[in-house]
């Protein structure tokens, strides 16, 4: 298949894994210019973008979403929107972590390494199964 009939879709690398096309990650750098701000959004609807904007390939969402987060700049590239998402996210959840009591705290550390011994344990599995089906 040519490289144009290829472009914007994800590449096999050779090694079980996909690897973005040259043309998502250029879409990455593209400047977008604001001219009508709107008014400042709500700390709510910036949180809610911010996760949209996580859950999503940034390529595919829309400008409003991206400006209400992004406001008050004018001018920015779909960088600095996934890159102000993710600081956005990590800060308040941060915030909220510290309103949070200790034993809560403990009870979700205690969570979190079961449910990574979990996936680690899956993932170790599901590699195993892949080495031998070769």
């Amino acid at each position: 298949m040519s490289e144009e009939k290829n472009a914007g879709k994800e590449k096999e690398c050779g090694n079980c894994c996909y690897q973005p096309s040259r043309r998502w990650s250029d879409e990455l750098n593209v400047v977008i210019e604001i001219t009508n701000l709107g008014p400042e959004p709500t700390l709510s609807q910036r949180l809610s973008d911010a996760h949209y904007i996580a859950a999503r390939n940034i390529v595919d969402v829309g400008i409003a979403t991206k400006k209400r987060l992004m406001w008050p700049k004018k001018q920015f590239t779909n960088n600095d929107v996934v890159n102000f998402s993710a600081w956005l996210l990590a800060n308040v959840q941060a915030a909220l972590l510290q309103a949070l009591p200790p034993h809560v705290i403990d009870s979700l550390l205690i969570d979190l390494n079961e449910r990574l011994s979990f996936v680690c344990d899956t993932e170790q599995q599901d590699d195993n199964l892949h080495d031998q089906d070769k």
